[in-house]
């Protein structure tokens, strides 16, 4: 699931109009009853497009943000720093971004986070709407304070060869497919051609494994020739 920020609509206006007016308001329901147990808390506010989350053993939760900014909820507040913050890197165009992110089950004794996002390499212009790639990085957390990213801890698991040299057409989402020389495809590349059906969901299996999910990458107005000959 993707989970955008909350819009305004004008719809709300004529509601609150008519109200004004006289009209009858419609009854506020009572707040819901949750069995025992259950516990019900605002979260979170301050938060700029947030589109995943993953809660860490100790009840913290990180919350990916679509701009790649990782900010950390812990006893009740929104942390002022991030964890890391990868937007000079994260491609922020339409349905792109970061879009996944997953924390090691034994965190933090692994101090370990796992972030799937739509990629700006060296070469590409921040947020274009060109051709791109994506791949999942794991980050290590500062053993001095778990809430920050220990700097240069990047490791690139998938897409090592999701680079600027292999995108298609980095100034149109129409052209030629990435992940492609001479019609061959390079391995270990995930393409992101279209603004949409891009990477989607990191998560642990109860076995520890990691799945992590990905769209074809192709554009999602009409059938997408370059969307059949994807492979990861």
């Amino acid at each position: 699931m993707r989970i955008y920020p909350f819009q305004k609509f004008v719809s709300i206006f004529f509601i609150v109009a008519l109200g004004i007016a006289g009209w009858p308001a419609k009854p506020v329901s009572a707040a819901p009853v949750f069995p025992s147990g259950f516990t019900t808390e605002l979260v979170v506010p301050n938060l700029t497009g947030p589109t995943t989350i993953a809660f860490a053993p100790d009840g913290r939760i990180f919350i990916g943000q679509k701009d790649g900014r990782v900010r950390v909820f812990q006893n009740g507040k929104l942390l002022a720093t991030d964890f890391i913050d990868l937007s000079s890197e994260v491609n922020n165009y339409w349905d792109r971004g970061l879009l996944g992110i997953a924390v090691h089950p034994a965190f933090p004794d692994t101090p370990y986070v796992y972030l799937l996002y739509t990629y700006d390499p060296p070469g590409a212009a921040d947020n274009g709407d060109g051709a791109r790639v994506s791949r999942l990085i794991r980050v290590t957390a500062d053993p001095s304070n778990t809430n920050v990213a220990l700097p240069e801890s990047t490791m690139v698991l998938l897409g090592k060869n999701s680079t600027f040299a292999n995108i298609g057409d980095p100034k149109s989402h129409d052209g030629e497919p990435s992940c492609q020389s001479e019609g061959i495809y390079v391995q270990d590349c995930i393409a992101s051609d279209g603004p949409s059906h891009t990477i989607g969901t990191v998560a642990f299996g109860i076995d520890g494994s990691l799945f992590v999910s990905s769209g074809e990458g192709g554009h999602f107005l009409y059938t997408d020739p370059r969307a059949c000959v994807r492979r990861m």
